[in-house]
């Protein structure tokens, strides 16, 4: 007969309470026992000393015997100094993620790359827009600076090509300084740059086109009058009430128009109405 030393589980639902019992193996877990060993209460703290007590001299005589402990009494034997405490092995692969995870999070890895990528390089782009936007305005004061030693420097050698040159660059210099100055120049500047910026956002641009939409069909009374038909009918759809009143007005407009079903139904209230006349009379003459 192999013996071994394990928890027969007493106690309520939810309140376990567990005793430390010597049986033999083909018993049940919590049938008939050789000799009880000690009790382990797991609803009290771990720091009380009542959680856990062992008669450690007949354990000591079942160990002898023969008699093997399962898991859980091995750590608490452990405790006592008994037995060894049982190894442990590391969780190598259930910790890990499985493949599919893996590459689902690479996945969601590159994606996010290649968007700080986009977003980068739409920085980039602007930057370099406001930077050629800037240049025209900063070249203004080193200009007369360059042509004075020029002007000092021709009289020995007078060149008719130099001063035709420079005519456009001064006219050209201020048209670019009263667009800062003038407000309807600078903003179609601003108008030009915000259209640039929708085209390349497509949620902006397409905001930009249904208001745009929106606006053509108000001037139009035809189109505006179809949109607002449209609005009508997918109330009326939502509405239960509206939607089965506005299907027995269609219905009505149908029977009127066909004259067989008109007169089918002029036909059938007149039997009603007979039908009502007859039960008075019979009620009349019982009286």
């Amino acid at each position: 007969m192999s013996v071994s030393l394990r928890l027969s589980r007493g106690g309520s639902k939810k309140r376990p309470y567990y005793r430390i019992v010597a049986a033999d193996i083909r018993s049940p877990r919590d049938g008939r026992y050789l000799e009880r060993l000690g009790t382990y209460n797991p609803m009290k703290q771990k720091n009380d000393p009542e959680r856990i007590s062992l008669n450690i001299e007949r354990i000591k005589y079942w160990l002898s015997v023969g008699a093997k402990p399962t898991d859980r009494v091995t750590k608490f034997l452990a405790n006592e100094g008994l037995a060894k405490k049982p190894s442990i092995p590391k969780q190598t692969k259930q910790d890990k993620p499985k493949k599919k995870t893996l590459e689902k999070l690479k996945a969601k890895e590159e994606k996010l790359k290649s968007k700080q990528e986009v977003k980068n390089a739409v920085e980039e782009t602007s930057v370099t827009k406001d930077e050629a936007a800037a240049q025209p305005a900063d070249p203004q004061p080193s200009a007369p600076e360059e042509k004075k030693p020029e002007a000092a420097a021709q009289p020995a050698d007078p060149q008719p090509s130099a001063p035709e040159e420079k005519k456009p660059e001064a006219a050209a210099q201020p048209v670019i300084h009263n667009q800062e100055h003038n407000p309807l120049t600078h903003n179609q500047v601003l108008l030009k740059k915000k259209n640039q910026k929708q085209q390349h956002n497509p949620l902006i641009h397409n905001q930009v086109l249904l208001k745009k939409k929106n606006q053509k069909q108000q001037h139009n009374p035809l189109i505006h009058n179809q949109v607002l038909l449209k609005k009508k009918n997918q109330r009326q759809q939502h509405n239960p009430l509206i939607h089965n009143q506005v299907l027995l007005k269609k219905k009505n407009q149908k029977q009127q128009h066909n004259p067989l079903i008109h007169n089918q139904m002029l036909l059938k209230k007149k039997k009603r109405k007979m039908q009502e006349t007859n039960l008075m009379k019979q009620n009349s003459y019982l009286m």
